[in-house]
């Protein structure tokens, strides 16, 4: 196997690993159901064995919240963007990726960008071609 032009590279996922999608979506929920709910209280990937919610229905409030409620997604981590300096420092090509629904491609795209961004501007350089958006 040769190694010339290998490069390292590492994909992190968007949605829920950098941004914490699941902060605005119990927003929303709590203020479609009158609930008070946490993220800390959905402890399976499968938000329908927690919540009466159909697939369809929670699909529904992650489209909403990436279309209007994206300003209100946090990091995930404090911090994070210092272990994502170390790791490029390190020689690894850094990759963005999610998959979203093709409703929500231009809103998520946005947000990636803007996400990107702030790396440029605090350390590092992320070329176009690093990022994956895949759409349903």
């Amino acid at each position: 196997m040769s190694t010339v032009g290998a490069t390292k590279s590492v994909s992190i996922d968007f949605d829920s690993v950098l941004a914490d999608t699941m902060i605005a979506w119990t927003m929303e929920y709590n203020r479609l159901k009158h609930t008070n709910i946490t993220k800390n209280e959905i402890t399976y990937w499968d938000i329908g064995m927690i919540l009466p919610l159909s697939a369809e229905e929670i699909s529904k409030i992650f489209n909403y919240v990436w279309q209007h409620c994206w300003q209100e997604i946090p990091p995930s981590e404090p911090g994070q963007s210092e272990i994502i300096k170390r790791i490029h420092r390190r020689g690894y090509r850094i990759s963005i990726l999610t998959k979203r629904e093709r409703s929500t491609a231009a809103y998520v795209a946005l947000i990636i960008m803007i996400f990107i961004l702030m790396i440029l501007f605090f350390y590092m350089t992320i070329r176009p071609n690093q990022i994956i958006l895949l759409i349903s």
